[in-house]
């Protein structure tokens, strides 16, 4: 039987393939703490719900391990994850790569990296936005 997405309580989910965290960041719904309970691979963009103000979206779950988010998308207009003003995401405690021009987070919000191990042209474009990293390694 295929794991899939497990609800830890009404604003907290791990989840395990590329649809779920579609759902879960842009879905409408309560989640604000997104687990990744696997190596997650994507070739698009995830724009946050209009309704959420802030996720966090963390690579290391509550069993330990640490796991792989990446975007093959090589179009230059793809976005990984989308924010608008007013909203913040925090990607935490992950390994992630991107292909896209814009890298891991873009739009008009806040981004907030710690933890994060990070291969890949920039790791975000805020075009009004503001970003904070911290133990965090990148490379180009």
């Amino acid at each position: 039987m295929a794991r899939q997405m497990v609800e830890l309580d009404e604003s907290t989910v791990t989840v395990v393939n590329a649809q779920e965290l579609v759902d879960a960041v842009g879905g409408a719904n309560a989640y604000t703490a997104i687990y990744l309970g696997g190596d997650i691979t994507m070739s698009g963009g995830i724009p946050l719900a209009a309704s959420k103000s802030s996720v966090t979206i963390s690579g290391t779950p509550p069993d330990g391990a640490r796991y792989r988010f990446v975007n093959t998308s090589t179009d230059g207009s793809t976005n990984t994850f989308v924010t608008s003003a007013g909203q913040t995401l925090t990607p935490l405690d992950m390994d992630c790569q991107t292909s896209t021009l814009h890298g891991l987070v873009t739009g008009g919000g806040t981004a907030v990296f710690s933890g994060i191990a990070y291969i890949g042209r920039q790791l975000a474009w805020l075009e009004t936005g503001t970003s904070m990293t911290r133990d965090s390694d990148t490379t180009a």
